[in-house]
């Protein structure tokens, strides 16, 4: 299968990313993310593993939005992009700009955001089994992996976390 061959999705705009090939989509009525990220780089188990912690997330703050389900009901699915095996997945889409730190009120409101970014992480720690990761000075705790202000947007309708690709 191929990005246009997902049954259901209008592609609208790419979106850029750094590791994933990432486009504005449209889902039915609704506006999502669509994520292309290579095989080479992630699991189908890693992914279905940041999808479960989003969905997690998403159940303890109004910060973090669950990942969205294709309509086959899987969270990620395979597909050839580039010529190479990827895996795909949807998340709903927030209009919105990245915080601007260079001021103190944006570097309050930042602070704000990692604080229950982290203390939602904190709550989810030990639900979690993390016996497999190797150990940590301070012991074995969840994290975003990539917690910047380009990564926590801001609108008139709210904040919302994104990139959780490295979690």
């Amino acid at each position: 299968m191929t990005i246009n061959e997902i049954a259901g999705i209008e592609i609208l705009a790419g979106l850029g990313g750094h590791q994933n090939t990432v486009y504005r989509v449209l889902d039915g009525q609704r506006t999502r993310v669509l994520r292309v990220t290579d095989a080479r780089h992630r699991s189908l188990e890693d992914l279905k593993a940041v999808h479960l912690l989003m969905g997690d997330l998403a159940d303890l703050t109004d910060l973090v939005h669950g990942p969205v389900p294709f309509p086959s009901g899987e969270s990620v699915i395979p597909l050839t992009h580039d010529g190479r095996p990827h895996h795909a997945t949807l998340s709903p889409y927030f209009s919105g700009d990245p915080i601007a730190v260079d001021t103190q009120n944006g570097a309050q409101v930042f602070g704000r955001i990692l604080a229950e970014l982290h203390r939602a992480m904190h709550d989810l720690t030990s639900v979690y089994e993390l016996s497999a990761l190797p150990p940590a000075g301070g012991g074995q705790v969840l994290i975003h992996g990539d917690f910047n202000p380009s990564n926590a947007l801001v609108s008139g309708q709210g904040t919302a976390i994104i990139d959780f690709e490295n979690a």
